[in-house]
């Protein structure tokens, strides 16, 4: 069934499952938590449920309107009436008004002409379900004129009609439309519920593993990740973490990184290689630790990290683990690329 086919995040199921057999879902809902961890397709399958012909907490996957609506979710132009996703850049407009070419330029924005199609459609009857629901994929980047048009439905709830708001950046909706919507927190997927997953739908264990764990709790990272380019990331990963930890160089990676422009591909790249740091790191930690690497998040490097383990303590191990988990999470707040690098550089070499 509909919510079933959903990995992980039990605790935001089950809520939209008592509020569906109780026959209260909020009108307007935030769902927040990190891409690819199954905002979207709870949205549509909560949009399903709404609709679906046989009601109950679950859609039926089988009737007229669960199927459409499940179209819709992979080609829009196939999709439900009721059921509308709004992306950035969309082409949502009402026919009698003309495109702003001013104050919201560009594609990477949910124009605020978005916002007044979805106005518009909101307050009138569904054409062919029980329910309307628009969803807000990529939330924040709503311009401010589209938050300020889009407030204003959200102060006058229209009672047919449903608004999920999806969004990895809770910390960009305005308070004052936040407020005014009912949180569903989104955590990472644990790393065992995506190797499993990986598993069932045919991937070698090993290669499960290691893209679960490199996958930062995303289901939809680990999916569409290259393998070619997962073993070169990790390749990149061990030399230069073995050249840091030996005090031998590592000079390049100041080179390739330090001065790089913060931008989505920058960010990314620099995630990946230290989520593959930390993996090795944490291999070392049980290759010094235990004769039993059976839990080894990199098998294929079995013989390096034993190797490698014996000349470290395990305190110089955790003391680099540290240093890379601090980086990671310096990477979401951080507006400083290159002191970011360069602190985590000599953070290592000075340990």
């Amino acid at each position: 069934m509909g919510f079933d086919r959903i990995v992980g995040q039990e605790r935001a199921k089950n809520i939209l499952r008592l509020a569906l057999r109780r026959g209260r879902v909020p009108n307007s809902l935030l769902f927040a938590g990190p891409e690819g961890v199954g905002k979207r397709m709870t949205a549509f399958t909560l949009a399903r449920a709404l609709n679906c012909l046989r009601g109950g907490d679950d859609p039926c996957e089988e009737c007229q309107n669960c199927r459409a609506v499940l179209a819709g979710m992979e080609d829009e132009n196939k999709g439900f009436p009721d059921v509308k996703e709004i992306l950035p850049g969309g082409k949502e407009i009402l026919p009698w008004v003309e495109k702003n070419n001013d104050e919201e330029a560009g594609s990477d924005v949910i124009k605020i002409r978005q916002v007044r199609y979805v106005k518009y459609h909101a307050y009138r009857r569904p054409m062919a379900g029980r329910k309307r629901a628009f969803i807000f994929n990529e939330a924040e980047k709503m311009s401010e004129p589209s938050f300020s048009a889009f407030l204003k439905v959200l102060e006058e709830p229209p009672p047919l009609t449903h608004l999920m708001m999806l969004t990895a950046y809770p910390e960009r909706i305005p308070q004052t439309i936040a407020s005014r919507c009912s949180l569903m927190q989104f955590g990472p997927l644990p790393r065992e519920d995506i190797e499993r997953h990986l598993i069932s739908l045919g991937r070698e264990p090993e290669r499960a593993r290691v893209l679960a764990y490199l996958s930062s709790g995303s289901l939809e990272t680990a999916l569409e990740a290259d393998w070619k380019e997962v073993n070169q990331v990790r390749r990149e990963a061990w030399e230069i973490l073995r050249a840091l930890l030996r005090r031998e160089g590592g000079a390049e990676f100041l080179e390739d990184y330090s001065f790089l422009r913060r931008g989505k591909g920058t960010t990314e790249r620099l995630a990946r290689l230290w989520e593959a740091m930390a993996a090795f790191l944490r291999d070392l930690l049980l290759a010094r630790e235990s004769e039993d690497l059976r839990l080894l998040m990199n098998p294929d490097y079995e013989a390096a990290l034993r190797a490698e383990a014996s000349s470290l303590s395990p305190g110089e191990i955790q003391s680099a683990l540290d240093r890379v988990e601090s980086s990671l999470k310096g990477l979401r707040t951080s507006r400083n690329l290159s002191l970011l690098v360069s602190a985590f550089y000599s953070d290592i070499i000075d340990r």
